[in-house]
């Protein structure tokens, strides 16, 4: 993964911990706040102390060869700083050499068995990190989507997100089952659907920036796959038909939208952009930024207008397709007569 994607992607999560630089206000109790142009010129002329200042970060995260480490720090530092009941919870991020060896601490201490400890589960999954390097910029963007599309910091949803923790755990796993220890990955396979409630076959192939809203009910089936920056709300299959063989799961292309419940059976690819509605059956390919919906699922609208559309438009018939045009609220002419 390109390192310039994974500071730009930094750089944009940065604008939403601005607010934890107001902490010092926050602890100085109910002080009159002076006139906008007054406090500007404090912050330029302000010694940055105990919390990183704005400008000095953001140079930093440019310079950085790991950002979305950097940010987690700095995260850390001002939650610290705003609540003391949580620099336990924090300590390993302040301390530790690399955002890998927090993110593994996060997951093994849920997934231990009589059979495998946290620790050997520790030593097994740094191992994993340590040859693998394109796994490092996967885990780097899926806690990066997850904060972004969960509204949360980084460090928070890496302490509280189920389905960043059932994501992060199958991108263990597949590694695993890819350099042929495929039992124990079938095993951390089972673990992770017992803890974490997401059935993530190792085998599946997965793009990164993936979503995982809470984890619970998803199903992922062994031939299945997701490109990049797709949402999967909870309930979701990608599954197979039971008549299939082989390659029988479903191509979920990038930039999708699954609500939650979906059932996307057998293989059939999902355009680009699409949107498949909560509760929709999909049993039929679906056109590029198209949204369906439905039992079995239909064309409901199409938000773009490209060439391929006006072929792939010929899988529903003409009845059925709805173009999304704007409702209004209250029909004038009905209440004018």
């Amino acid at each position: 993964m390109a390192r310039a994607g994974v500071a730009l992607a930094a750089l944009l999560l940065f604008v939403g911990v601005a607010p934890l630089h107001g902490w010092r206000a926050a602890r100085a109790g109910a002080r009159p706040r002076p006139p906008r142009a007054t406090r500007l010129r404090a912050v330029e002329t302000e010694t940055c102390n105990e919390v990183t200042c704005f400008t000095d970060l953001v140079e930093r995260l440019i310079a950085s060869e790991d950002p979305v480490w950097e940010l987690m720090q700095f995260e850390s530092r001002a939650m610290d700083a705003m609540d003391e009941d949580t620099k336990a919870m924090h300590d390993d991020i302040l301390t530790a050499p690399r955002k890998e060896d927090v993110i593994i601490r996060r997951i093994v201490r849920d997934l231990e068995t009589p059979f495998l400890s946290a620790t050997q589960l520790q030593i097994i999954f740094q191992d994993v990190a340590q040859a693998t390097p394109e796994l490092r910029d996967y885990l780097a963007l899926d806690v990066l989507a997850t904060a972004l599309c969960a509204d949360m910091h980084l460090v928070e949803g890496l302490d509280v997100s189920k389905g960043l923790h059932a994501l992060l755990t199958f991108r263990f796993y597949s590694v695993l089952h890819q350099i042929g220890k495929k039992e124990l990955a079938r095993f951390l396979h089972s673990q992770n659907s017992e803890v974490f409630m997401a059935d993530i076959h190792p085998a599946a192939k997965i793009g990164y920036s993936f979503f995982i809203g809470t984890a619970s009910g998803v199903v992922i089936g062994e031939t299945a796959v997701v490109g990049n920056g797709v949402t999967m709300a909870h309930f979701v299959t990608l599954g197979g038909n039971g008549k299939d063989t082989g390659d029988r799961h479903s191509k979920v292309a990038d930039g999708v939208f699954l609500g939650a419940g979906a059932q996307i059976i057998g293989n059939i690819p999902i355009g680009e952009g699409a949107v498949v509605s909560a509760k929709s059956v999909v049993v039929k390919p679906v056109p590029p930024f198209a949204r369906v919906a439905g039992v079995p699922a239909k064309v409901a609208a199409i938000y773009a207008c490209e060439p391929i559309l006006e072929e792939m438009m010929n899988l529903c018939p003409e009845e059925n397709r709805i173009f999304y045009t704007h409702q209004p609220m209250f029909d004038t002419a009905r209440e004018g007569s």
